[in-house]
């Protein structure tokens, strides 16, 4: 029985996208849409994120 073919992507190597991902993040050109919540803010990021007004993604800092 021959071999199954080698799974192919349409966005190419799956490992040099990654290296190349990664220098972009090295030299600055990524920037991660993020802000930080406390945890007691909780019910009112799950109501935000409901309705679709959250950016990136929220940080909850467990200490404040």
């Amino acid at each position: 029985m021959p071999a199954a073919p080698a799974p192919t992507s349409s966005i190419g190597d799956h490992e040099s996208r990654c290296g190349e991902a990664l220098e972009f993040a090295g030299e600055g050109k990524i920037a991660a849409h993020f802000s930080w919540d406390k945890l007691e803010n909780i019910n009112a990021i799950f109501e935000c994120m409901e309705e679709g007004r959250i950016d990136g993604r929220i940080v909850l800092d467990l200490n404040g």
